[in-house]
């Protein structure tokens, strides 16, 4: 099963560091993230250039639903 998140807008600047952590639930409970890849991107506007990747981390347990995404 794939879930697909709406779109987010963050204020990143050059040499900072950036980090958030996240919570997927599902009816108010938390997905078990055991089976699931987390990714997330940062692209242009019209979205035609890929700018770069986030690092992505699957928090333990996994069962919580929670992962952080940052840049560093």
């Amino acid at each position: 099963m794939a879930y697909i998140t709406p779109e987010q807008d963050y204020d990143i600047y050059r040499r900072y560091d950036f980090s958030q952590t996240f919570t997927y639930t599902n009816g108010g409970n938390p997905v078990n993230l055991s089976s699931h890849t987390v990714v997330s991107q940062i692209w242009n506007e019209e979205r035609t250039k890929k700018y770069m990747d986030f690092t992505c981390e699957i928090l333990s347990p996994p069962t919580n639903g929670q992962f952080k995404i940052s840049l560093t």
